[in-house]
């Protein structure tokens, strides 16, 4: 049960900087081995 409500926070967390690009266009933030 924490390990899905943690789950959850983190997809809403990487979901809130989907946009966030550098200047390469890489993602800014980004789940681990997510590259």
């Amino acid at each position: 049960m924490l390990a899905k409500a943690l789950l959850a926070e983190v997809d809403a967390y990487v979901a809130a900087f989907a946009d966030e690009r550098d200047e390469h266009g890489h993602r800014l933030v980004v789940r681990n081995g997510y590259h």
